[in-house]
């Protein structure tokens, strides 16, 4: 599948929305020890995703 400069860009803004949402509940002191491993791991991964992604909109939409 072959991605617009707008569909990265979205995706992007995504990736950062969820990425918060997951942070402010790893904020909160009333979740268990498995949900604050899935959640770091999941932000890692997302991190990892998003800068990619930035990284693909930089080498083919950048002059």
């Amino acid at each position: 599948m072959k991605l617009s400069f707008k569909d990265i860009q979205f995706i992007i803004e995504a990736i950062d929305n969820l990425i918060k949402t997951y942070e402010e509940r790893l904020n909160r002191e009333d979740i268990n020890e498995d949900d604050t491993s899935a959640l770091g791991n999941d932000c890692m991964f997302l991190e990892a995703l998003r800068n990619d992604l930035a990284k693909s909109l930089e080498n083919n939409y950048s002059k």
